[in-house]
């Protein structure tokens, strides 16, 4: 082990580091997009081939990056990379950017889904029938697999 390009973690860290990357607010926000102008199959498309696709390759790189260095953030490789004042700055400046993306995304879906009552209310009957299908047939097999003790 030389400790850049390999350091040891549990995996499950690994997973939740890469969890925590994707699940930003583009996909979601993309994703009403593409419900409300196009329909909920685009929606599912665009959440699976979108961010397995193009989501990792920023995902990974971020990743990458911190594992080689024993899994340190953005503010602590900036300052060991560049300096004590970079960092600062990177934090005000990070601080400010996720404040203007939370207003800009949450003004964005409230907008798109207030446009259209369909993308929030289906008027699909098929969808209604679909849920309630898979609710009965999940109690069945529920008490089916699960004995009752009161009979």
């Amino acid at each position: 082990m030389d400790g850049v390009e390999y350091f040891p973690t549990n995996k499950f860290v690994l997973f939740g580091f890469q969890f925590k990357s994707i699940a930003g607010l583009a996909p979601v926000v993309g994703a009403i997009t593409a419900a409300v102008l196009w329909g909920w199959l685009p929606a599912l498309i665009w959440l699976l081939a979108g961010n397995i696709f193009i989501g990792w390759v920023q995902d990974y790189f971020s990743c990458m990056i911190s594992i080689r260095n024993e899994g340190k953030s953005f503010g602590p490789l900036s300052y060991e990379l560049i300096g004590p004042r970079t960092r600062n700055i990177l934090m005000i400046f990070l601080v400010f950017y996720l404040i203007l993306i939370m207003a800009a995304f949450s003004n964005l879906a409230a907008s798109l889904l207030k446009s259209s009552i369909n993308s929030i209310l289906p008027d699909e009957p098929i969808c209604w029938d679909c849920s309630r299908d898979i609710g009965n047939n999940s109690g069945i097999i529920c008490r089916s697999i699960v004995p009752n003790k009161h009979s």
